[in-house]
């Protein structure tokens, strides 16, 4: 689902399941895992840049998602870029890089690229530790 997070800086969140602590946010892609009353969420946000310098560019939408957002209390964790180019900046895709920053992305996200590949197993990954 698309979110919306509205704006809640001085008022309590209270009744709220989504918010931004700064400025209202919307996010392409907002997955939430509700596991009895543990909750979570992950933002992928699609980029249609190539290039090493406007991938790091791009990187500023998951720093703000990731700093900004809040899902029942909890910052999205994590909030990924999903790019259609090849891995100009290939440490932002690596699995030990998006655990450390809860940050990163899925290269090659396309009908015949690798990156579906690649998000099924980080959303495996994801989703695994609330299976019951």
């Amino acid at each position: 689902m698309r979110g919306n997070f509205r704006r809640l800086v001085q008022r309590s969140p209270k009744g709220k399941v989504c918010w931004s602590i700064s400025r209202e946010r919307y996010p392409d892609i907002l997955l939430v895992d509700v596991n009895g009353g543990d909750v979570r969420s992950m933002v992928l946000d699609a980029k249609w840049r190539s290039g090493r310098t406007n991938l790091l560019e791009a990187m500023e939408s998951v720093h703000i998602y990731h700093d900004a957002l809040r899902t029942s209390g909890n910052a999205p964790s994590p909030c990924l870029l999903l790019v259609p180019g090849d891995a100009d900046v290939p440490a932002l895709a690596a699995k030990s890089y998006i655990e450390s920053n809860q940050v990163g992305a899925v290269y090659e996200f396309g009908v015949e690229g690798g990156g579906q590949n690649q998000l099924t197993q980080v959303l495996q990954e994801w989703v695994g530790p609330f299976k019951t």
